[in-house]
C-alpha cells in the first residue's frame, strides 16, 4: 500500500467529515482500513501535519485533527484563500484572498463558507446579473472574517459593506480588508440591517436559520428588481422553509450543497 493512497484516504476522511475528528478515531479508521498498526497510522498523520496539510486544533480541552489553513486552499473554481504572511503569486490565474485566521467565523474551514463563496462566484458570472441596471454594491450581513465581502469585490462588485454586531469580528474583518488592499472599497460597520439604506445589488448572509427567517423583511427592503441574494448557514432540513419564506419577493435560482449544509441563491422578483 503506497503512502499516496493512504494520504488521499486521510485527507478525504477529514474533509468529508460532518463533525470534528478525534485523532484516536482517525488513527483507528486508518489502521482498520489498511491493516496497519496505530503507530504507523500516527506516523502518516504526523507527516501530513509536518507538510501543512493537517493541523491539530483544540476546543474545551479536547484535541481534534482538521485540514490546515497554513497554506493556500482552493475554495471554488477561481478563489483561493491565502494565509496572512504568505505572498500572493504573481500572475496567478486565481482570485487570491489573503486571510488572517482569528476567532471570527469565515476562515474557510466550514462548508457554509465554501458554499457561499462558490455561490457568489456563480451569481457574478451570470450575464443577466452583470447587465442589470444596478449600482454594483454588496452587503454581507454577519460578516465575521469579512471573506464574503472581500470575495464580492474581488469578483467584480465595486463596493461592499460588511456588518457585524461583534466588535472582535469587525476588528478582524477590517484587518483582512486591509490585507487585501481594499480599504477604499469595503466598509465594515456595526449597523444592523434595520439601520441600513439600499438598494444593494448583492446581499450575502451566512447565518443560522432563525436569523435568516427574521431578516427576510429587512433584506427585501434593501433589494430591488434584479438584486441577488446568497443565503448560507442552512441545514438541509431547513432549506424548504427558508425557500417558502423568501419566495415572498424573491425568485429561487439554485442551491449548492456540501455535507448536511445548503446555500440558497435567489434573485429579487
Amino acid at each position: 500500500m503506497t503512502d499516496g493512497i493512504i494520504k488521499t484516504f486521510i485527507m478525504s476522511e477529514v474533509s468529508e467529515s460532518n463533525s470534528k475528528i478525534l485523532p484516536g478515531k482517525l488513527e483507528k479508521k486508518i489502521s482498520d482500513t489498511f491493516n496497519i498498526t496505530k503507530k504507523e497510522s500516527r506516523r502518516h498523520i504526523g507527516r501530513l501535519v509536518e507538510q501543512g496539510e493537517l493541523a491539530y486544533t483544540y476546543l474545551f480541552g479536547t484535541s481534534f485533527i482538521e485540514a490546515s489553513f497554513q497554506k493556500p486552499v482552493r475554495m471554488s473554481k477561481s478563489i483561493i484563500l491565502v494565509p496572512a504572511g504568505r505572498k500572493k503569486k504573481a500572475n496567478s490565474p486565481f482570485k487570491e484572498i489573503m486571510l488572517s485566521h482569528g476567532a471570527s467565523f469565515g476562515t474557510g474551514r466550514h462548508p457554509t463558507t465554501r458554499l457561499a463563496l462558490r455561490s457568489i462566484e456563480s451569481i457574478l458570472d451570470e450575464t443577466a446579473f452583470q447587465h442589470d441596471n444596478l449600482k454594483p454594491s454588496a452587503l454581507d450581513i454577519g460578516t465575521g472574517s469579512g471573506v464574503l465581502a472581500i470575495a464580492s469585490v474581488i469578483l467584480g462588485i465595486g463596493r461592499a459593506t460588511g456588518t457585524d454586531i461583534e466588535s472582535c469580528a469587525r476588528k478582524e474583518a477590517r484587518e483582512n480588508v486591509e490585507l487585501n488592499g481594499l480599504t477604499e472599497n469595503i466598509m465594515i460597520s456595526d449597523q444592523e440591517p434595520v439601520e441600513l439604506k439600499g438598494p444593494f445589488s448583492l446581499i450575502t448572509a451566512n447565518l443560522r436559520y432563525p436569523t435568516l427567517i427574521a431578516l427576510h423583511a429587512h433584506i427585501k427592503r434593501l433589494t430591488t428588481t434584479g438584486s441577488a441574494l446568497v443565503l448560507s448557514g442552512i441545514k438541509t432540513h431547513e432549506s424548504q422553509r427558508i425557500g417558502e419564506v423568501y419566495s415572498n419577493g424573491f425568485h429561487f435560482l439554485w442551491q449548492e450543497e456540501e455535507k448536511e449544509w445548503v446555500c440558497l441563491v435567489f434573485k429579487r422578483s
